[in-house]
């Protein structure tokens, strides 16, 4: 069968095929420590959210991320709010109800590092965490019923 007698996308086909067959070779060529680690995109899953250390989740929040070539804020502001606890959503509300137009994730994750800090959990906030049913809410001596 010559050229002219091919079905048209024969020869497209065949050109791909070549294509990938000459890519996989040279792939194969190269030395393993240059080979790229790569994970199939639809087998990557977000990190559970990490109790301990909220912050050092935003760091494999944002490595799933690049791994999952999920690069627009929404998208990423979406999954991160979505992995958050149950007891942590009040802590965000303003932000999850109302996501800015703006920088949508990068507000979100400064807003926990914020809470956080750089030792997430830390004394303090447990503290507050255990203290914030008991405390009473700041009145005016003024207007305080005695």
């Amino acid at each position: 069968m010559d050229q002219k007698t091919q079905p048209a996308g024969a020869g497209a086909a065949a050109a791909a095929a070549s294509h990938a067959a000459a890519a996989a070779a040279a792939a194969a060529a190269q030395p393993d420590y240059l080979r790229v680690a790569t994970a199939p995109r639809s087998h990557v899953a977000p990190p559970r959210f990490f109790e301990e250390d909220p912050v050092i989740w935003l760091v494999q929040l944002d490595l799933f991320f690049s791994q999952a070539a999920v690069d627009d804020e929404l998208s990423r502001f979406r999954i991160a709010a979505t992995l958050l606890p149950g007891h942590l959503l009040r802590d965000f509300t303003d932000i999850l109800r109302n996501p800015p137009q703006d920088r949508p994730y990068t507000i979100l994750s400064d807003a926990i590092r914020q809470r956080f800090g750089k030792s997430a959990f830390s004394p303090r906030y447990r503290l507050l965490r255990l203290l914030q049913p008991h405390l009473l809410p700041l009145q005016d001596p003024s207007t305080s019923k005695t």
